[in-house]
């Protein structure tokens, strides 16, 4: 609804600032980490997901990894990392805005100050 964007907008960019500040949730990247490796096992039962999975290592990365290798992989990736990452991608102050409204609608002032710090 055209009327909630500006407060969506607001929102994720509020968001956002107080991931950078504040990192993560006690317990949430362990949870994370956690259901990931669980999807990949649960597609590791999969003849197809497992063929697309290691097709896909061979075009992305030239190798292929094995199911160990890649939870040792995660289990290494701290909270540091990934906010000092979250950092990097953010820290650019031009992004793009795809909104679609009607052509009556105002564009919302938040769009014009979406930029993250």
């Amino acid at each position: 609804e055209p009327k909630r964007l500006e407060k969506a907008v607001c929102l994720i960019q509020k968001e956002v600032e107080h991931f950078l500040q504040q990192g993560f949730l006690v317990g949430e990247l362990e949870r994370t980490k956690q259901n990931i490796l669980g999807a990949m096992k649960i597609s590791a039962d999969s003849t197809e997901k497992r063929a697309l999975r290691l097709a896909e290592q061979q075009l992305h990365l030239g190798q292929y990894r094995s199911m160990q290798e890649i939870e040792e992989g995660i289990s290494r990736v701290s909270k540091e990392q990934i906010v000092e990452f979250m950092r990097l991608v953010l820290k650019n102050d031009s992004w793009t805005a795809a909104v679609v409204q009607p052509s009556s609608a105002k564009m919302p002032l938040a769009l014009n100050e979406f930029h993250f710090h």
